[in-house]
């Protein structure tokens, strides 16, 4: 397999599956151990670690996975992968679209919602999980016949195998438990939850006994994200929910949301999304709106 550049979406040009192998170095990341990029999207993702070690920041956890860690994030859920204790590491993933999935895709998908987003594997099922994988990484690049067909039925058989996993049963040390990153997780979690009300860092660093400064640096440390950035997001999240499943208007959204004007947040809206509030509305409720 030879190392591919970072791709910033898979799914670019209206296409419902993509996938990539990449090989990386500590060098090649950015100054903050960041890799830059989409921060969450509206289609799935399969993370597989073939080598080497990372932190994952998923929602507001963090997790520290390892070679032959399977790690799956639901759409529209908050995610970052940081620079670990291994100076390289290798990685498959899988972004693709509800639509990609043959019949009976909902119960498919069953997984992304059960709560568990990093799942350690044996021996055997990373064996069984790789082979997977180095198939369907072969059938994506080579355009034979049936390719499309080929990599439904894998991609299904690899979620099969996901859901029948013991998902609950995983142990905690996929945590990171250290101090910081406890309180940090803490921190993220408050934010998720009073997204809708004014927040300022001073005031999320003060509740949780950290001075601004240092708050600001270790969030940005552990998640991936500054402060504004995260609670934009989260609001912006909540925001695309809401557009979706209630009848509110883009102004009661807008007010239930955190932001501080209708103006504001139909900046950050499109700049998030690359639509308004409305034509994103109208796009995922009236699929034959473009």
């Amino acid at each position: 397999m030879g190392m591919a550049t970072k791709n910033t979406d898979l799914l670019d040009g209206g296409k419902d599956f993509g996938m990539e192998f990449l090989t990386r170095s500590k060098s090649k990341k950015d100054s903050s151990g960041v890799w830059p990029g989409e921060h969450y999207h509206d289609h799935y993702e399969i993370f597989y670690l073939y080598s080497g070690e990372r932190y994952y920041f998923i929602q507001n956890q963090s997790y520290y996975i390892k070679k032959g860690d399977l790690v799956i994030i639901d759409a529209l859920d908050l995610h970052k992968t940081l620079d670990g204790d291994t100076e390289k590491y290798q990685r498959f993933l899988i972004n693709f679209k509800k639509s990609f999935l043959p019949e009976h895709g909902d119960e498919l998908l069953k997984c992304f919602s059960s709560g568990t987003n990093v799942m350690r594997l044996n021996e055997n099922e990373q064996s069984f999980v790789e082979e997977i994988l180095l198939k369907m990484f072969s059938e994506h690049n080579d355009r034979r016949f049936g390719r499309e067909i080929y990599l439904q039925s894998l991609l299904s058989e690899l979620l099969v195998f996901i859901n029948r996993l013991p998902l609950e049963n995983y142990p905690k040390e996929l945590f990171s438990y250290s101090p910081m990153h406890l309180k940090i997780s803490e921190a993220a979690k408050y934010i998720q939850s009073h997204c809708g009300e004014t927040l300022t860092l001073e005031d999320v660093a003060k509740r949780f006994y950290i001075s601004p400064y240092y708050f600001c640096r270790k969030f940005k440390e552990i998640t991936g994200f500054n402060f504004s950035q995260y609670l934009n997001l989260t609001r912006i999240r909540q925001a695309q929910k809401l557009l979706l499943e209630t009848n509110l208007s883009v102004s009661e959204i807008s007010e239930k949301t955190g932001f501080e004007s209708q103006t504001h947040f139909g900046r950050i809206f499109k700049s998030t999304t690359g639509l308004s509030p409305l034509r994103y509305r109208k796009k995922h409720l009236n699929p034959d709106f473009y």
